[in-house]
């Protein structure tokens, strides 16, 4: 909390000299709640919004059961929907900018499932939600880790989560 407090302080000194403002949501993305509370308290603000950059991130050091469901939950299906929330709540500016951080191990090569990978590369922006919780169900629920996903890679459901993170910002830029 002290950290936070630190940042929040040097970040809002630094954009106060550029006549900025910036506002600072407390957000756990494990928390469907948490997510309606923060879009409400920026709407109660009376504020719009010019940049939202999601940079939330839930690794672990292995797999192990429940990890897919907050890994996919946290990365990106909550991530998606506050993102969702406040386009569809008219709470951006009009050239709004939505940032959403990934990393190089969000890809598809986590499955060694040639179908699942193949739903992967051909989903639309609408199926991509119930792709996410096939996954978790595939990982956390029949417990296939070990039997669908590449040995190479330490985090699968990381993986997974910020490739459909990166789907959606291909897919929502094409459809713009």
């Amino acid at each position: 909390q002290d950290a936070f407090e630190h940042i929040k302080s040097y970040l809002s000194q630094k954009l106060n000299n550029y006549n900025l403002n910036l506002v600072f949501v407390v957000l756990d993305l494990l928390n469907k709640d948490s997510v309606q509370a923060a879009v409400n308290q920026i709407n109660s603000q009376d504020i719009l919004l010019d940049v939202v950059i999601n940079n939330a991130s839930l690794v672990v050091p292995k797999e192990y059961p429940g990890i897919a469901g907050e890994s996919i939950t946290t990365n990106f299906l909550n991530t998606r929907l506050f993102t969702d929330l406040l386009l569809h709540n008219g709470m951006l500016q009009e050239n709004f900018r939505i940032i959403n951080i990934s990393s190089m191990l969000g890809n598809v090569t986590v499955t060694t499932d040639e179908g699942l990978r193949k739903e992967f590369t051909t989903v639309g922006i609408d199926g991509l939600d119930d792709l996410a919780h096939k996954w978790i169900k595939l990982m956390d629920v029949d417990n296939k880790t070990k039997e669908l996903t590449n040995a190479k890679f330490l985090h699968p459901s990381y993986g997974v989560s910020k490739f459909l993170l990166i789907c959606t910002n291909k897919m929502a830029t094409i459809q713009m």
